[in-house]
C-alpha cells in the first residue's frame, strides 16, 4: 500500500491520464492543422486551370476550332504565366503537371524529338525544386523513408540498358532511347515529388489535384463511352481513353479511385461524402467498358482490401453496397463480363473466343517469361530486350512484345534484384499507407492513408495481368502519391515526440 493507492490504482490511474492527454494532443494538432488554412491555396491553381478550360469549353460549344496561330498563341501565354508563377512559388506548377501527365498521351506538345510537353514540364519542375531549395537553404535532395531504396531501385534497373548493348549491340540503345528515358521518369518524378512538397498542406493540396486530373480524364471517358456505346465488337466498344491504349485507361481510373475511397471511408458517416457514390459508378462502368480484366480486378481489390483495413463491418457494408449497385443497375457490367461473373455462357461466341485467347497468349509469354529469368537470374536479358528473344522461348507465334506481367517483365529483362526491390519499395508503401490511416492525428490525412492502402493493393494487382508500371501517364499517380504518405508519414514523427513529451503524469 501507498498512501490510498495500490500499485494497480497507480498504473490504471497513469494509463487513463496518457490516453487523456493523448487525445487532447490529437485534438489540438487536428485543431492546428485545420487552422493553418491549407485549401485555401487552391485557389490559384484552380483560377489558371479554369483558363485552358474555357479555351476547350467555347470551341466544344459553338461547334469550332481556332486557328492554329491562335492556339500557339494562347499555349506561349499560358506557358510563360506559369514560368513566371513557378519562379515565385511552385504550386500552380505542381498542379498543372499533375494534371498533364495523363493527358500527354493525347495532348503531345512536341517541339523537338526530345522536346514535348513531358519533360519541358519535368524541367520546370526541377528548376521549381532547385529554388525552393535555395530560399530554405536546404539540400536539392533530402532523405526521407523509402528515398534510399527508390535509389538503388532506379540505378539497378536502368544498369539493364547496359546489358541490352553488351548483349545486342548499342544500335539497341538507339532504337530505345527514349523509352529509357521514360523509364527514369517514374525516378525522376518521385524524387521531384518527394523534395518539392514543403509542408502538410501542400501534401493534402496535391491529393486535391489528383481528384482534379483523375476527373478531367473519366469526363473524357465518358464522352468516348457516349459515342462507343452499341457497337458489335470488344475492339470496336473499348475505351481509349487520353491514354490512347483500353489497359492503361482502365488502370489509370483504378489508380485515382484511391483517394475518393480513403475519403469515402473515413468520412461515411457525413452524408456529404455520399455525393462521390455517383462519380464511382460512373468509373466502374468506364473501367468495365475499357475490358481491361487486370483495371478490373485490381480497382474491385483495392475497394475490398481498403473497406477491410477500415473495419469489418465496412468490408461486409462495401460488399452488400457492391452487390445492390449490380442488381439495380445490370447495365453497368457489358453482357460478355456478366456471363463469365455469372458462370454461364455468353449470347456473343466471338466475345468469348476472343477473350479466351487472349488469356491463352498471355500464359504462352509468362512461361517464356519464366523460362528467361531461369538463365539470367541476375541481371536479366537487358531492358526492353523481351520483343528480340521471345521467339526463342514461346512455345507458338505471338504477336505482343511484353508478356502482359510488370513483375515478369522486370525479372526477365532486370533481374531478380530489381523485382525483390520493388516489391520491397511497395511492401514498405503498403505499411506506411496504413500506419498513417491507423496514427496520423489529422482525419483527412488517415483518409489519404486508407487510400494509399487501396492504391497499392490495386497496383499490385493490376500489374499482374499488364505491364502498368512502365507508362509515366499511367503510374505516374502511384509515385506521387507514394511522396505524400512519405510527408504524411514524416509528419507523425513530431506528432510522436510531443505525445512522448505529455506523458508525465502527476500523481498523489
Amino acid at each position: 500500500m501507498y498512501g490510498n493507492y495500490t500499485p494497480s490504482t497507480t498504473f490504471y490511474a497513469k494509463k487513463r491520464f496518457e490516453a487523456e492527454a493523448e487525445r487532447n494532443l490529437r485534438e489540438q494538432w487536428s485543431q492546428d492543422l485545420n487552422a493553418v488554412g491549407w485549401a485555401h491555396k487552391l485557389k490559384g491553381p484552380m483560377l489558371f486551370l479554369m483558363m485552358p478550360a474555357l479555351y476547350i469549353g467555347i470551341q466544344m460549344l459553338f461547334g469550332f476550332r481556332f486557328p492554329l496561330p491562335i492556339y500557339y498563341l494562347f499555349a506561349l501565354i499560358m506557358g510563360g504565366i506559369l514560368f513566371v508563377k513557378t519562379l515565385r512559388d511552385p504550386e500552380i506548377a505542381i498542379c498543372v503537371f499533375i494534371v498533364y501527365l495523363p493527358l500527354s498521351g493525347m495532348i503531345k506538345i512536341s517541339i523537338a524529338p526530345v522536346i514535348n510537353g513531358t519533360n519541358l514540364m519535368i524541367g520546370l519542375m526541377i528548376l521549381a525544386l532547385m529554388l525552393q531549395a535555395a530560399r530554405a537553404g536546404k539540400p536539392i535532395l533530402n532523405s526521407y523513408p523509402l528515398t534510399t531504396l527508390m535509389g538503388f531501385y532506379g540505378v539497378y534497373s536502368s544498369f539493364s540498358i547496359v546489358t541490352a548493348v553488351v548483349s545486342f549491340g548499342p544500335h539497341l540503345f538507339i532504337d530505345n532511347m527514349l523509352d529509357f528515358k521514360g523509364w527514369l521518369d517514374h525516378f525522376v518524378i518521385f524524387f521531384i515529388f518527394v523534395n518539392i512538397i514543403k509542408d502538410s498542406g501542400q501534401a493534402r493540396r496535391i491529393i486535391i489535384y489528383i481528384i482534379i486530373s483523375a476527373s478531367i480524364v473519366a469526363l473524357y471517358g465518358v464522352d468516348e463511352l457516349l459515342e462507343k456505346s452499341g457497337r458489335s465488337t470488344i475492339d470496336k466498344s473499348r475505351l481509349l481513353g487520353p491514354q490512347q491504349q483500353p489497359n492503361e485507361f482502365g488502370a489509370f481510373l483504378a489508380h485515382s479511385t484511391a483517394p475518393l475511397v480513403g475519403i469515402l471511408g473515413m468520412y461515411w458517416s457525413n452524408f456529404r461524402s455520399w455525393a462521390i457514390i455517383p462519380y464511382f459508378i460512373i468509373l466502374m462502368k468506364l473501367i468495365i467498358a475499357s475490358f481491361s480484366r487486370g483495371a478490373m480486378l485490381g480497382f474491385a481489390s483495392g475497394i475490398i482490401y481498403a473497406t477491410f483495413t477500415r473495419g469489418i463491418r465496412f468490408l461486409f457494408l462495401g460488399i452488400l453496397s457492391g452487390m445492390v449497385v449490380i442488381y439495380q443497375f445490370p447495365e453497368l457490367l457489358p453482357q460478355s463480363v456478366a456471363a463469365r461473373f455469372a458462370h454461364t455462357q455468353s449470347q456473343d461466341p466471338g466475345t468469348t473466343q476472343q477473350l479466351d485467347q487472349s488469356s491463352h497468349r498471355r500464359l504462352v509469354l509468362w512461361q517464356a517469361a519464366a523460362q528467361i529469368t531461369l538463365e539470367n537470374p541476375l541481371l536479366g536479358t537487358g531492358f526492353n530486350t523481351f520483343r528480340v528473344i521471345k521467339g526463342y522461348y514461346t512455345s507458338e507465334d505471338v504477336h505482343e512484345n511484353d508478356p502482359h506481367n510488370m513483375y515478369l517483365f522486370i525479372c526477365s529483362q532486370m533481374g531478380l534484384p530489381a523485382l525483390i526491390l520493388l516489391l520491397v519499395i511497395l511492401f514498405r508503401a503498403y505499411l506506411m499507407s496504413r500506419k498513417v490511416f491507423r496514427e496520423h492525428p489529422s482525419k483527412f490525412a488517415r483518409a489519404i492513408g486508407l487510400g494509399g492502402v487501396a492504391l497499392i493493393v490495386g497496383v499490385t494487382v493490376i500489374n499482374m495481368f499488364g505491364t502498368r508500371m512502365f507508362d509515366i501517364g499511367t503510374v505516374s499517380v502511384l509515385w506521387i502519391y507514394m511522396a505524400v504518405i512519405i510527408r504524411l508519414h514524416d509528419e507523425m514523427k513530431s506528432f510522436h515526440e510531443d505525445k512522448e513529451l505529455s506523458k508525465h503524469p502527476i500523481l498523489p
